[in-house]
């Protein structure tokens, strides 16, 4: 599959949990299938601290998983808050059936946007979809001249 349905495939997920959602203000979750789980156990910066626009970060998340089928993936895609745009960032690591932690890093330029959302979908080899993901936001700041 290639990135731009990778994109799109996350950004309907996105917006098929947030219509789940109670409507909080920021969205941190986690979905979960009968034989696959994937959890955000901690990133870096914080999501309790404010991003600004123009401003380079290195983003760092730390996952736990578990995993059954044979061989698979789990993602990290940065993007806005606004659904219909590109991913910021997006990268990939191989998995194995088992559980297991795995860091994944990026560094970003914050676009203008209102919020920058962090997922870690978990696919099985051959899938095209999946709705295991792992999300957290952050509120982002324009203070630009």
């Amino acid at each position: 599959m290639n990135l731009n349905a990778q994109a799109l495939n996350i950004t309907l997920i996105y917006l098929l949990m947030i219509a789940c959602s109670d409507g909080g203000g920021g969205f941190e979750g986690q979905q979960t299938s009968k034989s696959h789980n994937v959890n955000i156990t901690s990133i870096t910066p914080s999501t309790s601290e404010t991003l600004y626009v123009g401003q380079d970060y290195d983003i760092e998340v730390e996952a736990e998983y578990s995993f059954q089928a044979k061989e698979g993936e789990i993602g990290l895609v940065i993007q806005r808050g606004e659904s219909g745009h590109m991913p910021i960032a997006y990268s990939t690591q191989p998995i194995s059936k088992g559980k297991g932690k795995i860091t994944l890093k990026s560094n970003i330029t914050v676009p203008e946007t209102k919020a920058v959302q962090v997922f870690t979908p978990l696919t099985a080899q051959g899938d095209t979809s999946t709705s295991v993901v792992s999300t957290r936001s952050y509120r982002v700041v324009d203070n630009r001249e």
